[in-house]
């Protein structure tokens, strides 16, 4: 039969608001009779997806939406085969992944040393400038060394976010993989919109603003952006002559929520559904840098990360792809990604540059998306999205959470390391938790990125809906460990404090006297620890059993 779902356009507008309706968990299967029409009947699709290993496969199969490429509807026709119009009636067998993904846990990482609103002229701390934050210190001085903190707390990977493509990260990228650490970075909005910090990038004659420009066809664009950065760190060039990835690159995150950006873009180029147009051809870009500089051997994986808002004005809600509505949390933007990259000219009017995206998407894609729900939200019950992705056409390609942080009612500081715990049951297809997200207790989610790690207070507290600093595991305490580095090309010539680390409670504030800290919580599920003095804060107060003697 065909998994064909209804259409489920219910708004023009773009809701924030979190979806608590339940969703039917049956995908409909439609009969492949002829096109007058067939029986219908409602059952639950089974499969077996697991964790991808390293063990040696066949590469995919191409997906195609052609009945004769489904082996459930080979010997049919009819119904089952997409329209003229383009509608999305596809079979049931699920697109094919080959992408080998590692578990991991780790940590959203932006630690601007700002105690105040700020708008920052350069938010890369990855850069040089910023090592006496992420690293160990240099010349005899003492650095607070994050990434070391971040490993000693039980993570594996660090997720970081607007970079100037200009800068060098190799120093960064050689203490993460020093200290045990992957890293997941990203793009900043410079490119793609001309916002963010531009850390001198228009200095430097790299294009901006791709996505409101040139019919939002970022290929020349990101192709600039990228080959520089992987000329500065992201590769580099072996005894034998040839470029290779840096072995810290985990994941390269083209795009952050792309979908609320240009929501928030001035008219007319606030057009969500372009999202998918923006990031195809982003990734078209990055294949023609990699290209340029013959880039060899084992390359990252690739995402754009989503939200978990809903989008409604989607394309692939209008072709009725399976299980997805205007209601539903992520999984619409996540399937305009795919639909774009199966046929970019025909789904998004984009002709590109390379042929083989749909092997990349088969070969390196993964899907993520932030979150700020309980998991119990997103498989048990509101829209059950994940359990919902699982078992859609999208369920053999991996997942992870870009930002997660469940940190609004009913999760606190003291169960937060509950939802931690059930995070990693998912991750190892273990107990109820793994359960819930998908049929036999297999899914496809890999991995998660706790948000954050420190507080953002750059941001204040009106921001984000008054939520900006409800996330941050540390607080920024008194005493100054050493200053930034000036750099008048990129940060400009002032130089900051990089300020011990406390366990803060929510919005930032010292904790009163035992109450849980949403640091506390992070370390004890993971069997880490915090930071110690100098790096960790004096504490205002005599120890007390089973403190890890750090701030209160």
């Amino acid at each position: 039969g065909c998994c064909v779902l209804p259409a489920g356009a219910r708004s023009e507008m773009m809701s924030w608001a979190v979806v608590i309706l339940p969703m039917l968990m049956t995908m409909h299967l439609q009969g492949c009779g002829n096109s007058s029409g067939g029986t219908t009947a409602t059952t639950t699709i089974t499969t077996t997806t697991t964790k991808t290993t390293t063990t040696s496969r066949p590469p995919p199969r191409a997906w195609s939406a052609s009945c004769a490429a489904h082996s459930r509807c080979s010997s049919r026709a009819g119904d089952c085969c997409p329209g003229s119009d383009g509608v999305v009636q596809q079979c049931c067998d699920q697109v094919e992944s080959g992408v080998t993904a590692t578990p991991f846990i780790g940590m959203g990482y932006n630690p601007e040393p700002q105690k105040v609103r700020f708008s920052p002229v350069c938010d890369d701390w990855m850069a040089d400038f910023g090592e006496v934050l992420w690293g160990p210190g240099v010349d005899g001085s003492q650095g607070r060394d994050d990434l070391q903190i971040m490993k000693d707390m039980g993570v594996d990977t660090v997720r970081t976010y607007g970079i100037g493509s200009q800068l060098n990260h190799s120093a960064f990228l050689n203490h993460a993989q020093k200290v045990g650490l992957k890293v997941i970075p990203g793009f900043a909005d410079f490119p793609y919109l001309g916002t963010g910090s531009p850390c001198g990038m228009e200095k430097s004659g790299l294009p901006s603003r791709c996505a409101v420009t040139a019919d939002s066809d970022c290929h020349d664009t990101i192709q600039a952006h990228y080959k520089s950065m992987l000329s500065n760190g992201y590769t580099m060039v072996g005894g034998d002559g040839k470029r290779r990835y840096h072995p810290a690159v985990f994941v390269v995150t083209l795009a952050n929520e792309m979908e609320l950006k240009l929501k928030w873009t001035p008219a007319p180029h606030n057009d969500m559904s372009k999202h998918a147009k923006i990031v195809v051809s982003a990734l078209d870009g990055l294949i023609s840098a990699e290209k340029e500089l013959d880039v060899q051997g084992p390359k990252p994986l690739l995402t754009a990360t989503v939200s978990y808002a809903t989008c409604p004005t989607c394309k692939s809600v209008q072709k009725r792809f399976p299980g997805v509505n205007g209601d539903s949390p992520f999984l619409a933007s996540a399937a305009d990604l795919f639909l774009g990259v199966q046929n970019p000219k025909a789904f998004l009017g984009y002709t590109p540059r390379n042929s083989e995206l749909m092997e990349i998407y088969q070969s390196r894609w993964v899907t993520s998306f932030n979150v700020g729900r309980p998991l119990e939200a997103i498989c048990e019950n509101e829209q059950r999205s994940m359990k919902t992705y699982t078992e859609g056409p999208l369920g053999q390609v991996p997942l992870y959470l870009g930002e997660f942080h469940a940190s609004n009612p009913p999760v606190f500081p003291a169960n937060f390391g509950d939802q931690i715990t059930k995070a990693q049951q998912i991750v190892s297809n273990d107990g109820a938790a793994a359960a819930a997200c998908g049929p036999n207790g297999k899914n496809p989610m890999f991995g998660f990125n706790i948000f954050e790690y420190q507080v953002s207070y750059w941001k204040g507290a009106s921001s984000e809906g008054g939520t900006a600093l409800r996330y941050g595991l540390f607080g920024l305490g008194d005493r100054s460990l050493g200053k930034t580095r000036p750099d008048p090309s990129s940060i400009g010539t002032a130089t900051y404090d990089a300020w011990c680390l406390f366990p803060c409670a929510i919005s930032g504030g010292r904790p009163a006297p035992g109450a849980a800290t949403w640091a506390q919580s992070a370390v004890s599920a993971l069997r880490g620890k915090l930071p110690q003095a100098p790096r960790g804060c004096v504490s205002r107060e005599p120890a007390r059993a089973g403190n890890l003697s750090v701030v209160i």
